[in-house]
């Protein structure tokens, strides 16, 4: 985590991945990850101040996850 020494209640966060497949989730939850080679993953959802949530899931194709 960084934290400004100027504003106390600023932070911001440096994910380090080891892979190039991420995202942002919109509004509405939705998410989309484009141009994942076929295989098996596990997927990880990231929120800040919360634990992170594991999905593994085998890519052939088009997949839907719900993390709900």
């Amino acid at each position: 985590m960084l934290l400004c020494n100027i504003h106390e209640n600023m932070s911001a966060y440096i994910l380090v991945l080891q892979n190039p497949w991420f995202s942002l989730v919109a509004a509405d939850g939705r998410f989309n990850l484009d141009n994942v080679p076929d295989g098996n993953y596990t997927l990880v959802l990231w929120t800040e101040g919360k634990p992170s949530r594991e999905r593994k899931l085998n890519v052939h194709g088009e997949v839907e996850l719900d993390f709900k």
